[in-house]
């Protein structure tokens, strides 16, 4: 315990000691060998060192770079969605202007700001824009429902998959009425239809104009199943509906109750 006290207490004389002999040496050697030295001491001390520095700059410059590059891809992702959503609008605003330009109608054009899963809808057109209840609301391929409720801003549609929604209707090739409502699944029915009428699968089914509300001649939807049960008076049609009920963005409110120009 005491040599080692005795070294500690050495110890700064011991390094000095040390520093003065390694400087006498460099200075008194020759060129060659303290060219060797100074070389081993770079290549086993220094250079592993700088080797490491070097690699975690690296490091840093491929992860900065990497970050650079997932903003960039972020950012062209959102750009290419945006276009997309601006090529699909634009194809809907122009639907839209075909129908408005092939009709006698007097067009509300609204844009959905909010929805009741499938039984309403609100729209960013209200009293100010001249929407009022029981106004029709359509979209670019059928009825959609229509205006149960209006404030300055917005308006409140019914849609046509409401349990309490209700249209007349009637068959374009068979001239068979009846009145369309919410059925089962994603699909409205047909009732009132006496058994044996002529209603068959595939037959269009447009608003009849009868009721006041609806022109006649809206597309409703396409008959795909048709029965006649046995001991019943009426019978049993289902339709589906044209409209895109749950893809709805936009949609029509007619003003008045002219008729659909014939194509």
């Amino acid at each position: 315990m005491a040599s080692i006290r005795r070294f500690f207490k050495l110890r700064p004389t011991i390094v000095w000691l040390g520093v003065v002999v390694w400087g006498l040496f460099f200075l008194y050697a020759s060129s060659g060998l303290r060219y060797a030295i100074s070389g081993l001491i770079i290549e086993k001390l220094y250079y592993p060192f700088y080797k490491i520095g070097l690699s975690l700059e690296e490091y840093r410059d491929a992860r900065e770079e990497n970050l650079s590059l997932k903003r960039d891809i972020i950012e062209l992702s959102f750009a290419l969605e945006r276009l997309r959503e601006a090529e699909a609008e634009n194809k809907r605003l122009k639907s839209l202007l075909e129908i408005k330009e092939n009709s006698e109608f007097k067009f509300i054009v609204g844009r959905v700001i909010d929805r009741n899963r499938s039984s309403t809808l609100i729209i960013d057109r209200g009293s100010k824009d001249g929407v009022s209840k029981n106004m029709p609301a359509l979209d670019t391929k059928g009825v959609v429902g229509k205006v149960v409720d209006v404030s300055e801003n917005t308006a409140v549609v019914e849609l046509l998959t409401n349990p309490n929604f209700r249209i007349s209707a009637i068959d374009t090739r068979s001239r068979v009425l009846g009145i369309v409502r919410m059925g089962e699944g994603n699909e409205l029915e047909m009732i009132d239809v006496p058994v044996a009428s002529d209603v068959a699968v595939g037959d269009e089914i447009v608003s009849s104009g009868l009721g006041g509300i609806f022109p006649k001649g809206l597309k409703i939807g396409e008959v795909v199943w048709a029965f006649d049960p046995k001991e019943k008076m009426f019978k049993e049609i289902r339709i589906r509906p044209f409209a895109e009920i749950n893809k709805i963005e936009e949609l029509f409110i007619i003003q008045g109750t002219a008729s659909i120009k014939a194509k």
